[in-house]
């Protein structure tokens, strides 16, 4: 095996191993020329997910399909491009109750001041 293809592999294990299943050889697809890693079907881990708190909980999680656009000849000067295509998730409210259209966005509002 290539050990480019293995050096990728572990830093993208590494990195989303604990929100994806699926993360193979088998799903890894290195195309050096373009400088694209696609990695295609792969399954959320939903206690991943479910580890942030979100005011929902995961039951199942798919992604189509993530490119990453490395420039491979500039590494670590110019930016590594991330794609994600077809993201599906399965969830239902963490309490089992629906919010109100208010209280959604007071909890959206919430949410992105902790985000900043």
């Amino acid at each position: 095996m290539d050990r480019v293809m293995l050096q990728v592999l572990h830093l993208l294990r590494r990195y989303l191993g604990e929100y994806v299943h699926g993360l193979s050889v088998e799903a890894l697809r290195i195309s050096v020329w373009k400088g694209d890693v696609v990695l295609k079907d792969l399954s959320l881990k939903a206690e991943a997910l479910n580890s942030l708190k979100l005011p929902v909980t995961v039951k199942a999680g798919f992604i189509g399909t993530i490119t990453l656009k490395v420039p491979w000849k500039s590494l670590g000067k110019e930016p590594v491009i991330v794609l994600i295509d077809r993201v599906f998730i399965l969830a239902h409210p963490a309490d089992g109750r629906t919010f109100k259209e208010e209280d959604r966005e007071k909890h959206f509002e919430a949410k992105l001041q902790q985000i900043e």
